[in-house]
């Protein structure tokens, strides 16, 4: 009898540290892609959609990536049209200075600006709000990616 109950409790020892493995699986590196689909309503005012960005402005996006440079080396964002601008980094105002070119023709060439970084940084509204202050004259539309890094890599036409 005693047998038969350490048993079932070995047993039940097992079950539960297979279950707490799964449940840890699941919320490190599934949960990121089970994202709610994105509601362009309901999203904040600067923010938008990756469907609304892609549907509106289809490839005229001048992307500027606002991740810790750490995040960029690991899953860079190869993007023609792709500046990296990071606003504690060390050399944020040399990062500012390659982008402004693009940054500043966007308007005559049609093109939307839009600032992402992962999920739960806050980098890109600090770098949207940088580019939208009235001494750098920008007329083009600038937005923050919702959902970010996370919106970015599902679409494989952008990340492969």
């Amino acid at each position: 009898m005693r047998e038969a109950i350490l048993s079932a409790l070995k047993l039940m020892v097992v079950v539960f540290v297979i279950a707490l493995s799964i449940a840890f699986i699941d919320l490190r590196w599934l949960e990121p892609m089970r994202t709610p689909p994105c509601d362009q309503a309901k999203v904040a005012k600067g923010h938008i959609c990756l469907s609304t960005l892609l549907q509106d402005w289809n490839n005229k996006i001048i992307w500027i990536d606002a991740r810790k440079q750490d995040d960029v080396e690991r899953h860079p964002f190869t993007h023609e049209n792709s500046y990296p601008i990071r606003p504690n980094d060390t050399n944020a105002l040399d990062l500012m200075n390659q982008a402004m070119p693009a940054i500043m023709g966007a308007q005559d060439e049609g093109q939307c600006i839009v600032v992402f970084c992962n999920r739960d940084c806050t980098s890109s509204d600090a770098v949207a709000n940088e580019l939208k202050k009235p001494e750098y004259e920008i007329e083009a539309p600038i937005f923050i990616l919702e959902g970010g890094w996370d919106e970015l890599k599902k679409d494989k036409s952008l990340v492969p």
